[in-house]
């Protein structure tokens, strides 16, 4: 027999990632990150990473300890302001002032504080759970591609 462990932080936790294009490279993508993560200054409740992504791309990758403060919407305030901030580009081999992209997308990952409060509304009986357990084994199943 195995063992399990099981722990919960005190507070939820949500993911909002975005994803750069390859026309910023990692020390334009760290500004970013240092501009989000509340460290640095940046925003209350993000923690924040410059991860390698694929293509010479890169993504930041933010954790919402406060989502009630550091919101998907103020994230994606402040990533407007940097690309603002970043959009002419300096290169010596591209035209003076042209202007780049710096943004692929931005996303949510996982659940989200809205979906949890949605489920225990619907849940809140047994026939309300079970039409919700069923909903989640036709979506798994559908995902699986399992008849």
């Amino acid at each position: 027999m195995g063992t399990a462990t099981v722990g919960a932080p005190p507070t939820f936790v949500e993911n909002f990632n975005i994803r750069l294009t390859s026309q910023c490279d990692k020390a334009k993508a760290r500004t970013l990150t240092k501009k989000l993560r509340e460290r640095d200054g940046g925003l209350l409740g993000v923690e924040g990473l410059t991860l390698p992504y694929s293509d010479s791309r890169y993504e930041v990758a933010c954790n919402m300890l406060r989502p009630d403060v550091g919101s998907a919407t103020a994230i994606q305030n402040i990533v407007q302001e940097w690309v603002e901030e970043n959009r002419k580009e300096t290169s010596p081999t591209s035209p003076c002032g042209s202007e780049i992209e710096l943004v692929d997308t931005m996303y949510r990952v996982g659940t989200t504080a809205e979906m949890c409060l949605e489920v225990l509304s619907v849940c809140q009986d047994d026939s309300g759970r079970a039409e919700h357990d069923s909903r989640v084994s036709e979506k798994l199943r559908a995902y699986l591609d399992v008849s």
